[in-house]
């Protein structure tokens, strides 16, 4: 097994980086959004109702978790998930018709 230097193995912290990126109902909504492809900041603010601010700022912790690729296209940045695979395996755990209350 490969550490770091402070003791923390990369796939651990990669796997940490991960779920926190999945820990936020907004940020789950905007992955969910981007299985169907690639969206501007624009396109998020608008399908999700948020404020900009508050929409780059879920994209930003889900782009340091190493969850999103993005790709500039004449002015707008376009966000996709780097491993749309994986995600959807994820997403596939969660039970249908869970109410997170109980």
């Amino acid at each position: 097994m490969t550490m770091q230097r402070d003791g923390v193995d990369p796939f651990n912290e990669a796997a940490a980086a991960w779920f926190k990126g999945f820990a936020e109902p907004n940020r789950v909504a905007i992955v969910r959004h981007l299985l169907s492809g690639e969206h501007r900041v624009t396109d998020l603010v608008e399908h999700l109702g948020l404020a900009q601010s508050t929409v780059s700022a879920h994209v930003a912790v889900l782009r340091r978790a190493g969850m999103l690729s993005s790709q500039i296209h004449g002015r707008a940045t376009y966000y996709a998930l780097a491993h749309p695979d994986e995600v959807r395996s994820l997403l596939d755990l969660v039970p249908r018709g869970h109410d997170a209350s109980h």
